[in-house]
């Protein structure tokens, strides 16, 4: 009993000794907020293509629509006389293809993209149908040039758009697809499966931001600019868009910043 008390008493006095007492715990900082990710707007040149899967087929039937508002002043053996703004133009129809039906009779007014009649193809052409992301990029540009490439076949080649706008037609009338003619020196067999690059537009030294920066694809979006009190919603006016980078035409100046990623992605500014 005795020796216990003396090592109590020990231990209570080494205890008491400086620098034996056990040290204090330490508050740490707490680290800073991490600032969000952000990116500037830039000037750069857009190329706008769009890639389609896409099928050889005889005899293609697809829709031809209006190229703008105007009148259908009448229809001819290869294609259709146009008026609009005041000015009447011929337009024709690609080479190995036929007005098979005419939907709207000649004197009529449409709007742009009305179907006026049903072609048909004397040969092979490729028909690409056409999901509802991309036809959002489709509408959004002009479709100014195709090309064409055979898997593991002949290509590339130029081939000429029937439909400038996805429209329904055989072999497929459910469903919306551009439909292209293959040229005649081009050996092909039905069925082979192929390739469909659609330029819809060349923009160069505009205004841009990373698609993944802008809630939006086509005609207008919303972005989440920096101000001097924070961060604020902007609506944008967007232009033609190559998958990565998208026009900025109006609602943003070069050198503004812009926070990442979209308003709808995050829920900031919305």
């Amino acid at each position: 009993m005795r020796r216990c008390t003396r090592w109590a008493l020990i231990a209570g006095l080494v205890a008491l000794l400086p620098g034996c007492s056990a040290p204090a715990a330490r508050q740490e900082p707490e680290p800073p907020a991490a600032e969000p990710r952000q990116v500037t707007v830039a000037r750069t040149s857009i190329v706008s293509v769009v890639t389609l899967q896409a099928t050889v087929v005889t005899t293609p039937t697809t829709t031809i629509t209006a190229p703008a508002a105007g009148v259908v002043v009448g229809f001819t053996g290869n294609g259709y006389r146009f008026r609009a703004d005041g000015r009447t133009s011929l337009v024709t129809l690609p080479d190995q293809t036929e007005l098979q039906s005419e939907l709207v009779e000649p004197g009529r007014a449409v709007l742009a993209n009305f179907p006026i009649a049903t072609v048909r193809g004397t040969g092979f052409g490729l028909r690409a149908p056409v999901d509802n992301n991309t036809l959002i990029r489709l509408y959004a540009g002009s479709l100014d040039g195709t090309q064409a490439q055979i898997k593991k076949g002949p290509g590339p080649f130029s081939c000429p758009l029937v439909n400038h706008i996805p429209t329904a037609g055989a072999p497929d009338p459910g469903s919306l697809a551009l439909t292209c003619v293959v040229p005649a020196d081009v050996r092909v067999f039905a069925g082979m499966e192929a390739v469909m690059a659609v330029t819809t537009g060349e923009r160069t030294d505009v205004l841009s931001l990373p698609v993944e920066a802008v809630a939006g694809t086509a005609g207008s979006g919303k972005v989440t600019r920096r101000t001097a009190d924070g961060w604020s919603s902007q609506p944008v006016t967007l232009g033609i868009t190559d998958g990565v980078t998208v026009e900025i035409t109006d609602g943003l100046a070069e050198g503004d910043v812009v926070r990442l990623p979209a308003p709808d992605l995050d829920g900031v500014g919305s």
